[in-house]
């Protein structure tokens, strides 16, 4: 079990194999398709960022179109993230509310895209799945 804090709520959380079933179960979709979503991005990403570099870009301009790449994903990642959220602290606890009534919750209420939060989030869920078909 692990806690993970989220703007100021702790929330106990888990990752394991009954994770896969309650994320297709509650989502219409599998976990492994939405983490290699997420991979493809962010190895986009670093190709973009990569290329700015040997254009002999600055550190300013290449965060500026790096942040300005994302953005067009933006819905994506927010839409996994949140999911991969969820589906965590559902299966720690099969009784916590719904989808809808935690995203409504004050601690959903501002996200701060560099929040330790979203990052923890994702590298627990990746290390559950990692060798499991998972780049």
């Amino acid at each position: 079990m692990k806690k993970i804090n989220i703007n100021g709520v702790e929330y106990e959380c888990l990752s394991n194999a009954l994770t896969r079933l309650h994320y297709k179960k509650l989502f219409g979709t599998g976990i492994f398709k939405d983490i290699s979503r997420l991979t493809t991005i962010y190895k986009a990403r670093e190709n973009v960022e990569k290329k700015l570099k040997e254009e002999g870009k600055t550190e300013e301009e290449i965060q500026n179109e790096s942040a300005a790449f994302l953005v067009e994903f933006m819905d994506d990642i927010m839409d996994i993230i949140e999911r991969f959220t969820y589906v965590i602290i559902y299966t720690a606890n099969p009784d916590f509310e719904s989808f809808e009534k935690w995203l409504s919750e004050e601690s959903m209420a501002k996200i701060d895209f560099e929040s330790e939060w979203i990052q923890e989030v994702t590298e627990y869920v990746m290390d559950t799945f990692r060798g499991q078909g998972v780049a």
